[in-house]
C-alpha cells in the first residue's frame, strides 16, 4: 500500500530530514546491529509530495542503501526515484589482542569483545569464543583483526606419518587394514593414506586413528 505524506524542503542534508516512514524503514532494516550511522548522499529536491511503498525492500550495495520512492513534482507528474544513504554498521565483535601465526592454536584469552565498524568486513563473525575452543588459525591473524569463521580451522587429529586403521565397505562386507597418513586432517576431512604395499587411497577422517576409504 502506498503511503502518502507531504514533504516540502529545498535540500536533504541528513537522515533526520527524511520522512518518518523512511527513517523507520531504515531502522528496521538494520535493527539487528549494535549501531548504525546514516548519511544521505542523494535525494530528491523541491518535492511537493513523496510516496513510499512499505513493501519495497532496501537494496544494500557495499556501504550504500538504496530506497525506492515515488514523487509528484509541482506539475503533477509522478515518477519513481531513489534515495541513497551511506551507512556505517557497527557490531560487538571479538578482535585479536596479539599476532597469531597460521596453524597456531587459538587461545580465547587473546581476544576481547569491542564495538567496531563491520560495513566492509568480509567473512562471518564469530559470535561466541566457545566456537573457537580447540581450533587453530587458518591464516595469519594480526593484532586488531576481527575474529571470523574464515580465519580459523579445526585442529587436526591425524598428522602425516600417523598409523591409522582404514576401513572399506563393499556391499555388506567391512574390510579393514592398517595404513599410514600422508596428510594431516580434521574429523570429516578427506586425506590420502598409504598402505604397506604403497597403494594410495583417499579416506575420510573418522577420528584420531580411524579412516573410511572413499576412493
Amino acid at each position: 500500500m502506498l503511503m502518502l505524506f507531504i514533504y516540502i524542503l529545498s535540500f536533504i542534508t541528513s537522515v533526520d530530514d527524511l520522512p518518518k516512514e523512511i527513517k523507520n524503514r531504515l531502522e528496521q532494516e538494520f535493527s539487528k546491529y549494535s549501531r548504525v550511522e546514516y548519511k544521505v548522499v542523494k535525494a530528491p529536491k523541491e518535492l511537493n509530495k513523496l510516496y513510499f511503498n512499505e513493501d519495497d525492500g532496501i537494496n544494500v550495495i557495499g556501504s550504500t542503501a538504496y530506497i525506492s520512492a515515488y514523487l509528484i513534482d509541482k506539475k503533477g507528474n509522478k515518477k519513481r526515484t531513489t534515495i541513497s544513504v551511506r551507512i556505517k554498521i557497527y557490531e560487538k565483535v571479538y578482535i585479536s589482542t596479539k599476532d597469531t601465526k597460521k596453524r597456531d592454536p587459538i587461545n580465547v584469552s587473546d581476544f576481547k569483545l569491542v564495538e567496531k565498524e563491520i560495513t566492509a568486513l568480509r567473512g562471518n563473525i564469530v559470535a561466541s569464543l566457545g566456537e573457537v575452543i580447540g581450533a587453530r588459525a587458518g591464516r595469519n591473524i594480526r593484532k586488531g583483526d576481527i575474529l571470523t569463521t574464515e580465519s580459523i580451522e579445526n585442529m587436526p587429529v591425524i598428522f602425516p606419518g600417523d598409523k591409522v586403521r582404514a576401513a572399506s565397505i563393499i556391499g555388506n562386507v567391512l574390510i579393514s587394514f592398517s595404513a599410514f597418513s600422508r596428510q594431516e586432517g580434521s574429523i570429516g576431512d578427506v586425506i590420502r593414506i598409504r598402505t604397506k604395499d604403497n597403494d594410495i587411497y583417499k579416506a575420510e577422517v573418522i577420528d584420531y586413528k580411524n579412516v573410511l576409504i572413499i576412493e
